[in-house]
């Protein structure tokens, strides 16, 4: 996000950080053809960073406070199918593999701020778990998540390749020839074109499977959302609960039968 405000607003003085100013700002994206749900983000990034500077008394007020943004525009993601991830994932590098497995397995935000930033050491395989930083989403700062059984021999084979190349003294999990990257995007796009699947499928999709299929199991919902890294249950339900016919039915049948006379 850096790159983005700062050359709009980082110099700019704080009494000219009007809400006007920040019209300028949203309505500047918005033609650029930026979704509103990313704008939104923005601002809120903005407010965050003056709340702070309050704060730590560098000023006096948030020339921001109370600044309407503009309505999120979110779009609901369908998880990817376990066909569909599949077939990605024949059809990936070595680390978009990685990548997308462990976001699979795990439920981690597939970028910078969670998923790549992993290094070996976040791993206790004595204990399976494996220590998450969280991105700044208002919920807890680092979390503890269970290695499924099904995915630990592959970590494990991930690690001693590592080791047999001499990578893991660079200790990222997630490598380009020992070397973190910053993103996985054009990598999913060339494997998602690759395996022929044509639907909007981001590789935010992965985390969706992860958190869709543990609900639909029956899975806890204040454990999961908790595991997601969310600050709250309703979160979890609001963006990633899609609950199919199956369910809709099942809930129904739950209704004692009435006597219609």
């Amino acid at each position: 996000m850096d790159s983005i405000i700062l050359p709009e607003i980082g110099g700019l003085d704080i009494r000219r950080l009007t809400p006007h100013r920040m019209d300028q700002y949203t309505n500047k994206r918005l033609r650029a053809g930026v979704k509103r749900v990313t704008v939104n983000g923005e601002i809120t990034y903005i407010q965050a960073v003056l709340n702070w500077a309050v704060g730590r008394q560098y000023i006096r007020l948030n020339p921001l406070a109370g600044y309407v943004k503009p309505k999120r525009d979110d779009d609901v993601i369908q998880p990817a199918t376990s066909e569909e991830a599949q077939a990605i994932m024949q059809h990936a590098p070595p680390h978009l593999l990685r990548a997308l497995a462990l976001s699979y397995y795990t439920g981690l935000r597939p970028g910078l701020k969670e998923l790549l930033r992993l290094v070996w050491s976040d791993i206790d395989w004595k204990l399976k778990l494996i220590l998450v930083r969280s991105a700044m989403k208002g919920g807890p700062r680092a979390r503890m998540i269970p290695l499924h059984d099904d995915f630990i021999p592959a970590l494990a084979r991930w690690r001693e390749e590592d080791r047999a190349n001499g990578k893991l003294k660079h200790d990222y999990i997630i490598h380009w020839h020992g070397k973190p990257i910053s993103s996985i995007k054009k990598a999913f796009r060339s494997a998602k074109t690759n395996a022929g699947i044509t639907r909007r499928l981001p590789p935010y999709a992965f985390r969706h499977s992860f958190v869709t299929s543990i609900l639909a199991a029956g899975g806890n919902l204040k454990a999961t959302s908790e595991i997601a890294g969310h600050s709250r249950p309703d979160t979890t339900t609001r963006i990633y609960q899609h609950v199919d016919f199956d369910q809709y039915k099942r809930a129904i049948e739950k209704l004692p039968p009435l006597d219609i006379p």
